[in-house]
C-alpha cells in the first residue's frame, strides 16, 4: 500500500511500482523468513525486473560475521526469494558486497555513511543500477566523515 504525504511516497505493504519503464517489487523489513516469503511472492507476483528489500540474506557478511539462515531469526535463505527474481537490491547490510543466493544476486552497496567503528577502512557510496536489455550495477564511492577513535 503506497502512501503519499508532502510529495514522499513509503509502503507499509508488498508492492510493484512502476519507476521509469523498470517494474520493482518492494518488500519492507521482515522479522521471519517465511513472513519475507510471502510477501516477497506477493510483490513480484505481476512479474517484476527486480526485488528492492531491507533484509540480510544467508551468506551476506559484516566484518566478523557472516549471516546464517536459521541463526539469526529474520535471516533470508534461497527458499525464501521468488524463483524469478535474478537481481535483489538491498539495504540493512552496511558492507558493500554482491552476494549469490541460488539463482538471485543480492547487492548490498552498504551504508552512504559509517555507523560504527567496524566500518571505519570501508569505502561508501552507492550502487548505480542499469536497466537495459540486460541488467547490471556499479557502486559508485564518495567521501565520509573520517572515522577518528580517541581513548581517554
Amino acid at each position: 500500500l503506497l502512501h503519499e504525504t508532502k510529495g514522499i511516497q513509503a509502503f507499509d505493504a508488498p508492492v510493484a511500482v512502476d519507476v521509469e519503464g523498470v517494474r520493482l517489487g518492494l518488500v519492507t523489513f521482515c522479522r521471519t523468513p517465511d513472513e519475507f516469503a510471502e510477501k516477497a511472492r506477493r510483490a513480484v507476483a505481476g512479474g517484476v525486473d527486480a526485488l528492492a528489500t531491507h533484509q540480510a540474506v544467508h551468506g551476506s557478511q559484516v566484518p566478523g560475521y557472516t549471516f546464517r539462515e536459521g541463526v539469526v531469526g529474520d535471516v533470508v535463505g534461497e527458499r525464501h526469494l521468488p524463483g524469478a527474481v535474478r537481481h535483489v537490491l538491498c539495504g540493512h547490510v552496511h558492507t558493500r558486497q554482491v552476494v549469490e543466493i541460488g539463482s538471485s544476486l543480492a547487492v548490498y552497496p552498504g551504508s552512504t555513511a559509517r555507523a560504527s567503528i567496524v566500518e571505519g577502512a570501508q569505502q561508501k557510496g552507492a550502487a548505480l543500477w542499469t536497466f537495459d536489455a540486460a541488467i547490471s550495477w556499479s557502486f559508485v564511492d564518495h567521501a565520509d566523515r573520517a572515522w577518528v577513535r580517541v581513548d581517554d
